[in-house]
């Protein structure tokens, strides 16, 4: 009962929400789709749901600040070991190799860079610019082998829980306050020339001038239009 007493209900409650809102989307998604293998992933989006759930648990009633420090460094080798091999003997699937028999290294990584980042500036260790470096040089590696994959969706979810997680241990935070809003006025500039390159009426010749400075592949440029025109992929 104590354990209960001090459980996170809200945080529970939130994440409910986003296995529903998710499947509602996964379904709504593959059902658009004429192709047979798409109608059924929502089951496999509650299916995998479950078993987080059930990992939730264990973990929500673990004291894991004991044994989290000892694990990160071996889970860290063992997550780039397999991003490796995925790279050589994983399986390809729409333009990609992102699968290693039945699981996604790319996600154990996510969870391996914050389980040794946690245990290096956990206990405030390294503040300036050096732990900036360590914490770069340690999340890059990852990072470069999932783009190379090629999976820029997943690269992209490390940085804002790495940059968050730098800015509460008070890692070179001026620094770091830089790089986001030197980031965001990137991001911005890849928007609004997307934008402007695929909005109706624009020439393909100014297209193509134009998506010469997007560092982005067509894939890519896709998802970004259909973010900034959805109406054009109902």
């Amino acid at each position: 009962m104590r354990a209960l007493r001090g459980f996170d209900w809200t945080a529970f409650a939130a994440m409910l929400v986003l296995i529903a809102v998710g499947t509602v989307s996964v379904w709504s998604a593959g059902n658009a789709r004429a192709e047979a293998f798409f109608h059924g992933m929502w089951m496999r989006n509650l299916l995998t749901a479950g078993i987080g759930l059930v990992l939730y648990f264990v973990l929500a009633f673990t004291d894991y600040r004991k044994w989290a420090p000892l694990l990160s460094v071996p889970v860290y080798v063992l997550s780039a070991a397999f991003l490796a091999a995925v790279l050589v003997i994983g399986s390809e699937q729409f333009g990609g190799r992102r699968w290693l028999w039945f699981f996604q290294p790319s996600e154990i990584a996510k969870l391996a860079v914050i389980l040794l980042l946690s245990a290096l500036f956990g206990r405030g260790g390294r503040p300036g610019f050096s732990g900036f470096v360590l914490a770069a040089v340690l999340v890059g590696l990852p990072v470069l082998l999932i783009l190379a994959e090629p999976d820029l969706g997943t690269a992209l979810t490390l940085v804002p829980a790495v940059l968050v997680m730098l800015l509460c241990a008070g890692v070179w935070r001026r620094g770091l306050l830089s790089l986001i809003a030197v980031g965001g006025v990137l991001a911005l500039a890849v928007l609004g020339a997307v934008h402007e390159a695929e909005k109706p009426g624009t020439s393909p010749e100014r297209r193509a001038r134009i998506m010469r400075y997007v560092p982005l592949r067509d894939h890519q440029v896709r998802r970004v239009r259909t973010f900034l025109f959805p109406e054009d992929d109902r």
